[in-house]
């Protein structure tokens, strides 16, 4: 638990605002997109079988489309403004 705790406030405490002064801003306003996301979704279930267990690739596919259906609802939402 502390170590948690500390990870945290190490890294929002300290972290980010170093981050957000000394680094430029991002040329894209676009980061992850829908191909690269695909990409890493098809190379998980490919490769996935013969290297992790069968536990382990459906852990890493909910997690892909859990982390694929964010970014498309936030992409979306941002689309209508």
């Amino acid at each position: 638990g502390a170590f948690w705790v500390t990870s945290i406030l190490v890294t929002v405490e300290i972290m980010h605002p170093i981050l957000i002064c000394y680094l430029p801003a991002p040329r894209e306003s676009e980061g992850v997109t829908m191909k690269k996301l695909l990409a890493v979704s098809v190379l998980i279930l490919a490769t996935g079988p013969f290297i992790f267990d069968w536990w382990e690739v459906w852990y890493s596919l909910c997690l892909v489309v859990a982390f694929g259906g964010g970014l498309f609802l936030a992409w979306y939402r941002d689309k209508g403004r």
